[in-house]
């Protein structure tokens, strides 16, 4: 005779190990998706921060720099980028005010008020 085993299905142990393994590989992913949004966030303001201060350099290229403002004292203006509140510092300097009296070291930072991301651009610009 052959004995048969009644068992049809799954256990409910099995039923719930099965959920509870499909549930943390839901959670990792909920993780991991919320991570990269914030990363995301992050890295697009710290390239348009980084944009402002390179347009604010290629406008001070255009417009040209005088000896009346080197050295110059730091320009502090405060900025809208993305819907956020950023300080734009522009400083312009005389690094070879002897030997190169007509160059200028311009250095343009942005930094967001709310959190640490900051962008800077320097340029050499000649005076006309």
């Amino acid at each position: 005779m052959k004995v048969t085993s009644a068992q049809a299905g799954f256990s409910a142990i099995e039923l719930l190990i099965t959920l509870l393994i499909g549930s943390l590989f839901i959670i990792m992913g909920y993780q991991l998706y919320s991570v990269s949004i914030t990363n995301g966030a992050e890295a697009r303001q710290e390239a348009v921060a980084s944009d402002t201060a390179y347009s604010e350099l290629q406008r001070l290229k255009t417009t040209g720099t005088s000896v009346a403002t080197c050295p110059g004292t730091p320009t502090v203006t405060t900025v809208n980028v993305l819907s956020n509140t950023a300080v734009m510092t522009t400083t312009v300097s005389c690094p070879y005010p002897t030997d190169f009296p007509k160059i200028r070291l311009a250095l343009v930072k942005v930094k967001y008020t709310k959190n640490d991301i900051e962008a800077s651009h320097a340029m050499y610009i000649t005076e006309n």
